[in-house]
């Protein structure tokens, strides 16, 4: 509505709002003129902050939730089931701990729809426009759907520096987020609201990724980790010290009061009640949720001859080399490989044996009159015995674990999730089953974000998939 000048409020002589000055059709009139009549506005800034005041403390208070009115269809419509121990921990937040807490339940009991939760409760009130969630890059994804599907929040994946700037919702990797380009924007920008997820890998106060979390200019802040402490107390200091600095004094004092030794506290009751102030920890025996009973089965596996000869072989090929070539982690890997498959062993065991074999055709020839370094015995004896190795690897043709493996899938009609280590062993498995007319799905980490989704989609949706085959290589 524009107000014309027989509508202008003065207030001795002094003009509060200037002419065709543009209020929304919700303008609380009788908050004006009692502010005139008080002669409450002397200048327009003053009007300005007050009537931005009456707006605030006109809103519901934290007491009432707006938030669950708005999402019930929503949430209705998802399937999305709210529990007890979450609806505590949003009233908990927005209300004693006011935005600012580090969410530490135990996995499974929902950390990041608790932390939708208070977002958009602050989203509704206008006081979260502007928003980042960091995650670790495999969870970019997870956070946009869920955020879209079961709050109706559609967040944009930022990775150029512009992104940072041009949009007010964000999710990022936290990888993305602390290169020099994007970091320097960020640092500029001022948030309503930051959450970290997978906190605890900001534990170190000297690394890029705890810096940058303690540069971002933010109102509100919440933290999320199932482990917010992993080895040692002042892992837990750090990050309640990002969180709210001097809630736990000096590193020195801390130390003081309440470490005994790295993993031990002292004066528990007094610390659990400086943490208790910062940090919500709900665990499974203490909730609603039900979860399915996990029914964990140990398999034994009686390997074949050749196979408890290639598993000899190769162990004392790792004692020899450890002690020709110090070279220790790929030894730990070949013999983590050797206990997966024997493809995955033979694999390493080539490029072992030649090093420069999968580059040769694209390298130039060496000439003729260059000289080739004479073998020593050592190296003839290393060779040798990969030779060896690599010969019994080659006579296998079925691994026993295999035929376990395709007697436990072959039990019904269910569908199962095959977990393996390495790539190799990975794509053997695929194709045993597809040699039992079972179909597969490959995923690793090598597959985009939304190849992943697909993927997962496909293997719910799709009757004739059998397995999902995965692998975080």
């Amino acid at each position: 509505m524009v107000l014309d000048e027989k509508q202008l409020i003065q207030v001795e002589s002094a003009v509060v709002l200037p002419a065709e000055v543009i209020l929304p059709d919700d303008t609380d009139y009788e908050f004006i003129l009692k502010g005139q009549k008080q002669k409450a506005f002397d200048t327009w800034k003053a009007f300005q902050l007050s009537y931005k005041a009456e707006q605030i403390a006109a809103r519901p208070g934290f007491e009432s939730l707006l938030c669950l009115e708005h999402l019930r269809e929503r949430w209705r419509k998802a399937g999305v089931v709210t529990y007890p121990h979450q609806l505590k921990v949003l009233r908990r937040v927005v209300g004693k701990m006011r935005g600012r807490a580090i969410l530490a339940d135990e996995v499974g009991l929902g950390k990041t729809i608790e932390a939708a939760m208070v977002l958009i409760e602050y989203y509704l009130r206008g006081l979260a426009k502007k928003v980042l969630i960091l995650t670790p890059a495999s969870l970019c994804r997870q956070w946009q759907m869920e955020l879209q599907d079961k709050f109706g929040l559609r967040f944009v994946t930022a990775r150029r520096p512009e992104d940072w700037e041009h949009y007010d919702l964000v999710v990022a990797s936290i990888d993305a987020a602390k290169r020099p380009e994007n970091a320097e924007v960020i640092l500029h920008l001022n948030y309503d609201m930051l959450i970290v997820d997978e906190a605890h890998k900001l534990k170190n106060v000297n690394t890029r990724n705890y810096q940058l979390v303690s540069g971002i200019h933010k109102k509100y802040f919440l933290l999320l980790t199932a482990t917010p402490l992993q080895n040692n107390l002042k892992e837990l200091y750090n990050l309640i010290t990002l969180l709210r600095p001097g809630q736990l004094g000096s590193y020195r004092s801390f130390r003081k009061q309440f470490v005994a030794d790295n993993r031990t506290p002292r004066n528990v009751d007094n610390l659990k009640q400086l943490l208790g102030e910062v940090v919500i920890r709900n665990r499974r025996a203490n909730t609603q949720v039900a979860f399915t009973k996990r029914i964990v089965e140990q398999v034994c596996v009686e390997l074949s001859e050749t196979e408890r000869l290639l598993y000899r072989t190769v162990e004392q090929f790792i004692r020899n080399d450890l002690f020709r070539t110090g070279n220790t982690l790929a030894l730990i890997t070949l013999q983590r490989e050797i206990c997966s498959s024997s493809f995955a062993a033979a694999l390493t065991l080539v490029k072992m044996l030649a090093p420069n074999a999968a580059t040769a055709l694209a390298t130039a020839p060496v000439p003729a009159t260059a000289p080739t370094p004479a073998p020593t015995p050592a190296s003839e004896q290393r060779a040798q015995e990969l030779y060896q190795a690599i010969e019994l690897a080659g006579n296998i043709q079925e691994n026993s674990k295999m035929k376990v493996l395709e007697e436990i899938v072959s039990r019904d009609n269910e569908k199962v999730i095959i977990f393996t280590e390495f790539l190799a062993t990975q794509q053997y498995i695929m194709a045993r089953l597809a040699n039992l007319g079972m179909k597969s799905l490959p995923f690793d980490g090598s597959s985009s974000a939304n190849r992943k989704e697909w993927l997962k989609g496909l293997f719910r949706e799709h009757p004739n998939v059998k397995a999902l085959v995965c692998t975080e290589t």
